[in-house]
C-alpha cells in the first residue's frame, strides 16, 4: 500500500505576530529651582526662566512652561550645571507634551553631563529605550535597552522590549537571544510566560529556517498553551518528516486522534487504511466509527466509508477470536517479534494490561524488529491501564527513530494534561 501524505495547508509561522507600539507610560520628575544644590548653583540670568518654568508645570501649563526653559537656554555663558537643570526641565515637559524626540535628546545630554548618580543613569536609560520604542527607532530602543540590562540582568519587561525592537529590525537572531532569556528569567522569578513570548520566538526561529528551534517552541507551546492549532501544527512537523513508513505514519495520527486535531474525511479514510494495512482492523474499526460520530464522515463518500467500516468490523471480528491462540504461539516462541506484533493488538482493541504483557515479554527476548515502536506502544499501553509514570518512563527510552522519538515526547506532555 503506498502512503497517501495528508495535504496540510501552508504554516506560515511568520505572519503569527503583528506588533504595534503601545503607549508606554513614563515617569518624570521636575527638578525644583531653588538654586540650593550643595554641588553647584544657578545663577540668577537662568534661574529666573526656570522658576518661572516650574510654576507653569505646575499649573501643568506644558507648553508655557517649554518658552521659559528654552529662554533659559538662550542664554550664553551658562555653567555646565545650568545646562544640565535645563535638560532636566526639558525631559520632564516634552515628555508631558509627548515631544519624545526633543526628550531623548535632553536625556541623552543630561548622561552625558556626568551629574547623574549611576541610579539615575540606569533609569534614563530604561526611558530612553522605551521612548526609543514608542518612536519607532528601534535601533536606539535596543541600544538603550541593552545598557539598561546591564544594570538589571533579567529585567522581563525590558527584555521583551529589546526582544521585540530587534525583531522589528528583523534581526532575528538577537531577538531570538532576548527572547529566549526572557523566557528563562521568567521562569527563574516565578512570573507568568505568555503565550505572546513563545509564539515571537517561534516567529524568530521561522524566520531563521530553524525548523527544529520551530519544533521545539511549538512543544513549548503545547505544553503550556495546549490547543488545537498548536497541536495540529506541532503533528504536521512530524508528518512532514521525509520518508515515514506506514507503521511511523500509523503512530502520528494515533496522537492526532487522542488530540482531536484530525479534520478531514480523508485522515480518518487513511488512518483506517493503514491500520487495515499493518493488520489492525479493530483499530480501523474504531478510528471509522469515531470519524462517523464526529460527523467527519458521512458526506458525499458515506457509501464508500460504509464499505470500509464494514470490512473492518468483519475482519476485527475475526481476529479478536484468534487473539487467546496467537497468545500462545507468541509466548512460546524464541522471538519477541510475534509478541510485538499481539501487544500491538491488544492495545488496538484496549485490552492494556495483556498488551502490556505480551509487550514486556516481546521486549525482554530477541528479534523485536522495531523494538522503539514497540517501546511507544508499551507506553500506550501503561498509559490506557492507568499507570501514567510508568508510560512516561517506556516514553523515555525512545530515543533512535527521529519520528517516533518526537512522538514518544508528545505522548509524555499529553499525558500529564489528562491529569
Amino acid at each position: 500500500m503506498e502512503t497517501r501524505k495528508p495535504h496540510f495547508g501552508i504554516f506560515a509561522l511568520a505572519a503569527i505576530l503583528a506588533f504595534a507600539a503601545g503607549v508606554i507610560c513614563f515617569s518624570a520628575v521636575p527638578v525644583p529651582v531653588q538654586a540650593a544644590e550643595k554641588e553647584q548653583k544657578i545663577g540668577v540670568k537662568v534661574g529666573k526662566p526656570l522658576q518661572a518654568a516650574q510654576e507653569l508645570t505646575q499649573q501643568k501649563k506644558w507648553k508655557e512652561a517649554l518658552a521659559k526653559v528654552n529662554e533659559a537656554n538662550a542664554i550664553s555663558g551658562k555653567t555646565a550645571w545650568e545646562q544640565f537643570k535645563i535638560d532636566q526641565f526639558l525631559v520632564y515637559i516634552s515628555l508631558n507634551l509627548a515631544d519624545y524626540g526633543s526628550a531623548a535628546k535632553a536625556m541623552e545630554a543630561s548622561i552625558a553631563s556626568g551629574f547623574l548618580t549611576a541610579e539615575e543613569v540606569t533609569t534614563h536609560h530604561k526611558q530612553l529605550a522605551q521612548i526609543n520604542y514608542q518612536s519607532k527607532n528601534y535601533a536606539k530602543a535596543a541600544e538603550y535597552g541593552r545598557k539598561y540590562l546591564q544594570a538589571s540582568p533579567g529585567n522581563t519587561d525590558m527584555l521583551l522590549l529589546v526582544g521585540q525592537a530587534y525583531y522589528l529590525q528583523k534581526d532575528f537572531k538577537n531577538a531570538r537571544d532576548n527572547v529566549r532569556a526572557l523566557i528563562q528569567a521568567s521562569d527563574a522569578a516565578g512570573k507568568e510566560v505568555k503565550e505572546e513570548y513563545l509564539q515571537l520566538l517561534m516567529s524568530c526561529d521561522y524566520e531563521l529556517k530553524d525548523s527544529d528551534g520551530v519544533a521545539k517552541d511549538l512543544e513549548m507551546l503545547v505544553q503550556r498553551f495546549p490547543s488545537v492549532k498548536y497541536w495540529r501544527n506541532r503533528l504536521e512537523m512530524v508528518m512532514d518528516r521525509s520518508n515515514l513508513s506506514e507503521q511511523q505514519s500509523l503512530e502520528i495520527y494515533r496522537l492526532m486522534l487522542a488530540t482531536d486535531v484530525l479534520e478531514s474525511a480523508e485522515e480518518y479514510v487513511e488512518m483506517a487504511e493503514l491500520a487495515l494495512h499493518l493488520g489492525l482492523p479493530g483499530e480501523a474499526k474504531s478510528v471509522l466509527e469515531k470519524g462517523f460520530a464526529a460527523n467527519k464522515l458521512g458526506g458525499e463518500q458515506k457509501d464508500r466509508q460504509q464499505r470500509l467500516l464494514d470490512m473492518a468490523k468483519n475482519q476485527a471480528d475475526g481476529d479478536s477470536k484468534s487473539l487467546s491462540q496467537l497468545e500462545k504461539e507468541a509466548a512460546a516462541a524464541a522471538s519477541g517479534e510475534a509478541d510485538a506484533k499481539l501487544g500491538e493488538a491488544y492495545l488496538t482493541y484496549g485490552q492494556y494490561d495483556p498488551a502490556i504483557s505480551a509487550l514486556q515479554r516481546g521486549l525482554g527476548k530477541s528479534g523485536v524488529k522495531n523494538a522503539e515502536a514497540a517501546q511507544l506502544h508499551l507506553g500506550l499501553a501503561l498509559l490506557g491501564a492507568g499507570k501514567d509514570e510508568d508510560a512516561r518512563s517506556a516514553f523515555k527510552t525512545v530515543t533512535a527513530d527521529p519520528a517516533l522519538s518526537d512522538l514518544a515526547r508528545l505522548w509524555t506532555i499529553y499525558s500529564k494534561q489528562q491529569n
